[in-house]
């Protein structure tokens, strides 16, 4: 029984049950339990799908890494760059120097969060005179030199720099996504960067 022929009957009890302005208690009881099983039984289904919906969720997950697949990687077809600069509120660790707080201040994080390279231009393969591939690198712990393994997306180009953390500059020799290997003393990261 529905909710709203629960309704019904119990308009029905008391339309046409009542003594002396009374609902008949045995007519009211009758609804209200029915209307109250159908809830139940409402919640029990729901509750069944729930979880079918998690064992199957799981069972997959599952399947995946016994083949070895990794379920967090981006979609075929999609570049490491796609989407990956910032300009939202720098992280507190690397808000030195800028106010208020680095917002709107393009940047791109590694792929671990242990480092952003912030961005005051745009990069290019080959930039105009007068003007520099400008990154700050800042590192969320460790000091010292950067050293860079890069390498252009869907190639076999490569290009290794050597830079200190901070302001440096780091041209790369062609336009596309540089997919980048990133160690400073103690550390490690990945980051991606489009020269245009």
């Amino acid at each position: 029984m529905n909710d709203e022929r629960a309704i019904a009957t119990l308009r029905h009890a008391m339309n046409a049950e009542t003594r002396g302005h009374r609902l008949d208690p045995g007519l009211a009881g009758t609804a209200w339990t029915a209307a109250h099983a159908t809830r139940r039984h409402r919640i029990r289904t729901g509750l069944a799908v729930a979880a079918t919906v998690i064992v199957v969720a799981s069972g997959a997950a599952a399947l995946a890494l016994t083949l070895g697949e990794d379920t967090t990687t981006r979609p075929a077809g999609t570049s490491a760059c796609t989407g990956n600069i910032s300009t939202a509120t720098l992280p507190t660790w690397a808000r030195a120097g800028f106010s208020p707080e680095g917002l709107h201040t393009p940047h791109v994080f590694g792929a671990n969060g242990e480092i952003v390279g912030i961005l005051f231009v745009e990069l290019r393969a080959h930039q105009p005179e007068g003007t520099n591939n400008k990154i700050l690198w800042v590192a969320k712990d460790g000091l010292g030199a950067l050293h860079i393994t890069a390498r252009l997306e869907g190639s076999d180009t490569t290009a290794t720099r050597t830079v200190n953390l901070g302001p440096s500059i780091v041209d790369l020799p062609a336009a596309g996504c540089w997919q980048m290997t990133l160690t400073w003393p103690g550390h490690s990261d990945t980051i991606a960067f489009r020269y245009r």
